[in-house]
Formats: C-alpha cells, sequence, structure tokens
C-alpha cells in the first residue's frame, strides 16, 4: 500500500512539473474582483493545486478532529457504563452486607446473657 501511494505521489509531482513547464501562454483573469493579467497556464494550474492542497488539510483536520471526538466519546461512555455496572454492583454487596448485619444482630438479641452461668455452668431456670 505504501509502495502505491508513494507511485501515484511521484505520478502526480512529474505529471505536474510538466504541465508548469510546458503551458507557458499567458493570459489574464479576476481572483476576488481583482484582474490580473500576463498569468501562465501553468501557474493557474499551480495556484489550483495550492488550493486543492489547502482544501485537503482542512478535510483531514475537520476529519480528524471529528475522529478524535467520536473516540473520546466512546471512551466516556464505557468509562460512565464500567462506573454504573461498579455503582449498582457496590449497592447490591452494601444491601447484602446489612441483611446480613441484620441477621447477625437479630440472632444475638434472641440469645439472652441469663441463659447461661457466667463461669460456664449449667443453664439456670427460667
Amino acid at each position: 500500500m505504501v509502495v502505491l501511494g508513494l507511485l501515484l505521489i511521484l505520478a502526480a509531482v512529474v505529471l505536474g512539473t510538466d504541465i508548469v513547464l510546458e503551458n507557458t501562454h499567458h493570459t489574464g483573469g479576476t481572483i476576488f474582483n481583482q484582474t490580473v493579467s500576463s498569468l501562465s497556464l501553468g501557474g493557474i494550474f499551480l495556484a489550483g493545486a495550492i488550493t486543492a492542497l489547502v482544501l485537503a488539510l482542512g478535510l483531514w483536520l475537520v476529519l480528524g478532529g471529528a475522529s478524535r471526538n467520536r473516540r473520546k466519546a466512546a471512551a466516556r461512555k464505557s468509562t460512565l457504563r464500567e462506573t454504573q455496572t461498579q455503582k449498582e454492583t457496590l449497592a447490591e454487596e452494601n444491601a447484602r452486607l446489612a441483611r446480613q448485619l441484620e441477621q447477625e444482630r437479630a440472632a444475638t438479641a434472641s440469645v439472652s446473657p441469663y441463659d447461661e452461668e457466667p463461669g460456664g455452668g449449667s443453664p439456670r431456670p427460667r
């Protein structure tokens, strides 16, 4: 792919150079309501090529910025999704621990401290 791209660039440079050097006829033109005279056809072609390069650079910058914004938005969305999942997991764990604590408190509350003798003796009658 890279070799093909380099060959195309080389062909475009050779063709552009040939067009500029071979077209020496002079003509006039109007640019932004300003009359310009004695322009060669090669010069006009060169001005068009420069304009096309500026256009291509502008498109590259716009598309690159849009692509970067799209990647950042996808990363933010992924992070938000992970955070939401983590939040839900932590909420479930918190609820489970709260239930476990409540069960332990209930089990501790049902065992009275007067059920057994403090010295490990036989239980007292109620």
